[in-house]
């Protein structure tokens, strides 16, 4: 099982794959992919943060996948005023400052393979990835800007690079960051 759960029972499949039960509630115990994933040491996140973006400028992650892995990833931003925020797949773009991916579980020696930059030069930005999102930062004595967690995943293919961009539209420079958290599953 892997796992310290309490339990009195297990269930056994066909297979012989067990699955707890736990002692309280008589529930079978699960934990989502996520999770998972997290205990494998095969879940991983990085982010940047900008102080001071000016209006109508962006702040972006870029993320260079490996050609023999997909990227399923999910994306936070914060954000000091409106903001839009845009997911888009194989742009055109150089430079740009590395990031490290952290793997979230601590005791994991494993490293992600995934080559991430924040504000890479950005020449052409490729297919967007889903409906842009405005993000509201509020107005007059209610501007106290936003946060938001995307739990819809995205999945990437293979050899591919994306980026995550949030714009600021706060009519003045605010603070501006955006996370991801993913995992890798070979293909």
């Amino acid at each position: 099982m892997g796992w310290n759960q309490k339990t009195k029972s297990i269930i056994i499949d066909k297979n012989g794959n067990q699955q707890s039960v736990d002692e309280k509630v008589h529930a079978s115990v699960s934990i989502d992919v996520l999770h998972r994933e997290t205990h494998e040491g095969s879940t991983y996140n990085c982010g940047h943060l900008e102080e001071s973006v000016a209006d109508d400028a962006k702040l972006e992650l870029m993320f260079k996948i490996p050609s023999d892995k997909e990227m399923h990833v999910t994306f936070s931003v914060a954000h000091g005023g409106d903001a839009y925020f845009y997911v888009f797949e194989s742009p055109t773009a150089s430079g740009g400052t590395s990031l490290v991916s952290y793997n979230k579980n601590r005791g994991s020696s494993k490293i992600s393979g995934v080559s991430t930059l924040y504000n890479p030069v950005v020449t052409a930005s490729g297919t967007t990835i889903g409906p842009p999102e405005y993000l509201p930062g509020g107005t007059r004595n209610q501007a106290t800007g936003n946060s938001a967690s995307n739990r819809d995943e995205f999945i990437f293919n293979a050899g591919t690079t994306c980026t995550a961009r949030l714009v600021n539209k706060g009519a003045a420079s605010k603070i501006l960051s955006v996370g991801a958290t993913y995992y890798l599953e070979s293909v």
